[in-house]
C-alpha cells in the first residue's frame, strides 16, 4: 500500500509550483500523498532555495512511512543540496529529471554572455564551475534514480550542444556517483516531466529502486 508514501515535488528554475502539477496529479492517481513546493528559484541561491525548502517541509509535520523527493532540473540539485544538510526522518528514494548533476554546459555558455549572474543567481548552481554537493547526511545513503532527456527540439541547446541532449542538460551531464539506476527517456527538457510514462518510471523506481524498462515507450 503506497497510503502512507509521501513524495515532494520540487520544480526547476525559473518556475514555480504549478510547474510540477501534472507530475503531481499522475502520481497522487498511483497512490501517493504528494506535495509541491514553492521556491525562489527565479533569483535567489541555490543556499536561499534550500532555506525556503527546509521551512516549508518543517511546516508539513510530515508523518508519512516513506518520504520521497522527486525535482525537475534545478529542483534535483536543491534536493541534494538540502540532504546534505539535513537529516529527514523515514527517508525513502529520490528521483532527479533532467537534473545537471555535472552542470550544464549550456548554463556555462550563456550565464556570462547574457543574463546578469548577480540577477539569476540561481544559474551559478548550473555550471560545471558550481560548488560539489555533499553526499546526503542519512545514512545508509538513499536510493537516486536518474531520469535523462534526449531530444534537442529547443533553440539554444540546437545552437550549443549535441544531440546527445534534451535541449538544455547533456544526457552525462545529469549523472552522479551516487545514482542506484539511471534512464533516457525521448523528451526535451520542458515536457519530460509532464509525460505519464514518466510518472509511471518514477513509481516503479520509488517501489523497487529500480526503473522498469518495460514501461518505454518505444
Amino acid at each position: 500500500m503506497k497510503i502512507l508514501e509521501t513524495v515532494i515535488l520540487v520544480h526547476g528554475f525559473y518556475h514555480d509550483y504549478t510547474n510540477m502539477l501534472v507530475l503531481q496529479e499522475y502520481l497522487s492517481e498511483m497512490g501517493y500523498d504528494t506535495v509541491t513546493v514553492d521556491l525562489p528559484t527565479k533569483f535567489n541561491s541555490l543556499k536561499d532555495c534550500c532555506a525556503t525548502f527546509k521551512s516549508q517541509l518543517q511546516k508539513l509535520k510530515l508523518k508519512s512511512s516513506k518520504i520521497h523527493f522527486v525535482g525537475h532540473s534545478m529542483g534535483g540539485l536543491i534536493i541534494r543540496s538540502f540532504l546534505s544538510e539535513n537529516k529527514v526522518p523515514n527517508l525513502g528514494k529520490c528521483v532527479l529529471i533532467t537534473t545537471p548533476n555535472q552542470g550544464s554546459r549550456l548554463a556555462d555558455i550563456l550565464s556570462p554572455l547574457m543574463i546578469p549572474a548577480q540577477i539569476f543567481k540561481p544559474l551559478r548552481a548550473l555550471t560545471s564551475t558550481a560548488q560539489d554537493i555533499l553526499p546526503p547526511l542519512n545514512l545508509p545513503c538513499p536510493e537516486f534514480g536518474i531520469i535523462a532527456g534526449k531530444c534537442n527540439q529547443l533553440f539554444w541547446g540546437k545552437l550549443f550542444l549535441s544531440d546527445n541532449s534534451d535541449g538544455r542538460v547533456e544526457v552525462e551531464s545529469s549523472k552522479f556517483d551516487l545514482m542506484t539506476d539511471f534512464i533516457i527517456l525521448p523528451y526535451h527538457h520542458k515536457a519530460i516531466h509532464f509525460k505519464k510514462d514518466t510518472a509511471q518510471l518514477i513509481d516503479s523506481f520509488l517501489q523497487t529502486g529500480q526503473f522498469e524498462r518495460a514501461l518505454m515507450p518505444f
